[in-house]
């Protein structure tokens, strides 16, 4: 809890983007029946803190799916290490340090991965995509070309297609205590 909330006051544009995955992965883990969420859902939050080790810009920049040089890829590939040795000094998160080390490899592989590893992967590249501006049928359709379980890929798109159903609200009628769900835009 206190390694979210330093998050959330150090780096809110990296907490929001963990609060967004969080939410992907445990409305997929509600889906697909993986228990015990609560550890699926703190893995999403604090695979973050690998994020949180990067300068701003080159955050920022993996956030975006921005190409990165080979200087910046090597220090990207070096954080989930950092991430890794951190979490390890906290006792009994061990079945969590698993998931978050599964899900911070570059595209993990169906078969060599837990399903909360994918779900967790899959909610992070959902989140790159769209960062860009890409249509949430488009990011689906996207993601179906990589190497990800389908059972996790109908997850998401039930999980999106359901989001989408919300309404919309003028910015005149949007009052305390209201739950957006995607990112005001200027």
């Amino acid at each position: 809890h206190a390694l979210c909330e330093t998050l959330a006051l150090t780096k809110p544009s990296i907490y929001g983007r963990g609060v967004r995955v969080q939410d992907l992965v445990s409305a997929m883990a509600t889906l697909l029946k993986v228990e015990p969420r609560w550890s699926v859902e703190v893995a999403a939050m604090l695979s973050q803190l690998m994020l949180a080790s990067l300068s701003d810009e080159l955050a920022e920049k993996v956030c975006h799916g921005a190409i990165l040089s080979k200087e910046e890829q090597a220090t990207v590939l070096a954080a989930p290490d950092l991430v890794d040795r951190l979490i390890a000094r906290i006792p009994r998160l061990e079945s969590i340090r698993r998931i978050i080390s599964d899900s911070l490899r570059s595209e993990p592989a169906i078969f060599s991965c837990s399903k909360p590893a994918q779900l967790i992967a899959l909610s992070q590249q959902f989140d790159v995509l769209r960062s860009q501006g890409v249509a949430a049928s488009s990011a689906l359709a996207q993601l179906r070309e990589r190497n990800y379980d389908r059972q996790c890929l109908d997850a998401l798109e039930s999980v999106v297609r359901r989001a989408s159903n919300t309404g919309k609200v003028d910015l005149a009628h949007l009052t305390e205590g209201m739950v957006l769900a995607e990112n005001i835009w200027s």
